[in-house]
């Protein structure tokens, strides 16, 4: 009766309707502040901090971000984001282009693309080790049927971002042929009808009335496979560790070693910021652009 009481006197001086939002979406606030907000102030705490080393602050992030190894990384990632980037997104419009083309057996393509967005990554990585393996992988048992010597896919400095790259490719292209696809879909019929009763050509109507129709769909997809490729971290990790010779070694990937197998977390924490101010104003600028296209 006590609790009774009290619920009715706090129900009559409060405003349910305007108390009602927050009480709902409270629960939702505490676990985005546990698992999201507090870790990033955590973070910074680490990368800006005090410490008992001889450097705090600021000048911690700069004696890090001087060093060979940050700069090797960087590289490393710009390297395989621009490849892994422009490659998902170029096949993946050759494919949903010429899959725009077919009436018949689009279920049976569907399938086939879904079927490594299906796949676990580490599982795709694991896989794709076996068919790259330069002793019994399936790979340099095809190309030694023409004439092809065996390659060190994964165990070659040469080639082992290269392979990275083409199973990066091979694992988000669906992705990316799923997005063009829908998008050619709605693409107005009258111009590409009218174009090609004036005479114009295939390529002439794909490059002056199909791409330009597309491109807030494409400015997408590449910030999409933007954010995807920049945080890899599985397909790396499962296929080449960082190797051989940190060759594959990302800032992702060093990251993961900073913080857990030299247990420097201060490093770990300044290249996590790094990779935050980075992935924030790629994303406000691909924001703003998408924002002008509406305008326009």
């Amino acid at each position: 009766m006590q609790l009774t009481q009290l619920y009715r006197k706090i129900q009559g001086r409060v405003n349910k309707a305007a108390i009602l939002p927050y009480l709902l979406t409270l629960p939702v606030s505490i676990v985005l502040f546990l698992l999201l907000i507090y870790p990033l102030f955590y973070l910074f705490y680490l990368g800006l901090g005090q410490s008992n080393f001889p450097y705090v602050g600021l000048h911690q992030v700069r004696v890090f971000v001087t060093s060979p190894v940050f700069w090797r990384s960087s590289k490393i990632s710009f390297v395989y984001l621009l490849g892994s980037v422009w490659g998902t997104v170029i096949f993946g419009f050759l494919i949903a282009f010429l899959l725009n083309g077919i009436t018949k057996g689009r279920s049976i393509f569907y399938i086939i693309f879904i079927i490594p967005l299906a796949i676990a990554p580490i599982v795709t990585a694991k896989s794709w080790s076996m068919v790259l393996n330069p002793l019994y992988g399936i790979l340099n048992h095809i190309l030694g049927y023409v004439g092809i010597p065996p390659q060190e896919w994964i165990t070659s400095i040469q080639l082992a971002l290269f392979s990275l790259i083409m199973v990066t490719i091979w694992r988000w292209t669906p992705l990316v042929v799923l997005i063009l696809y829908a998008g050619l879909q709605t693409l107005p019929k009258e111009p590409i009808e009218a174009a090609a009763i004036d005479g114009a050509g295939r390529w002439q109507i794909l490059r002056q009335i199909t791409i330009p129709l597309l491109k807030p769909v494409l400015n997408i997809t590449i910030l999409l496979q933007f954010i995807i490729c920049f945080k890899e971290f599985d397909i790396v990790y499962g296929l080449t560790k960082g190797g051989p010779a940190e060759c594959t070694e990302t800032l992702v990937i060093r990251t993961f070693l900073e913080g857990y197998r030299y247990m420097n977390l201060r490093h770990a924490a300044v290249i996590g910021i790094i990779l935050l101010i980075v992935a924030l104003f790629v994303t406000n600028i691909g924001h703003k652009i998408l924002i002008c296209q509406q305008e326009r």
